[in-house]
């Protein structure tokens, strides 16, 4: 199971930790770059960390 979920907002990918419920910006990435070579995520405020995390169909579509 994925630690994290990835949502697209206008500008930038979020990543929302499972396990503590915390959101993060991730560093600058095209959707093509993400999707392509997924991202290594470590949350901010606890252990979780994922190696390579890729963003699903749906998280594609930009939230405003």
């Amino acid at each position: 199971m994925d630690m994290f979920t990835l949502t697209q907002t206008s500008d930038r990918w979020i990543a929302c930790c499972r396990a503590c419920g915390h959101e993060q910006a991730l560093p600058e990435t095209s959707a093509i770059e993400l999707s392509a070579e997924g991202v290594a995520i470590q949350c901010e405020r606890c252990p979780s960390q994922e190696p390579c995390v890729y963003p699903t169909e749906n998280a594609a579509a930009p939230i405003d």
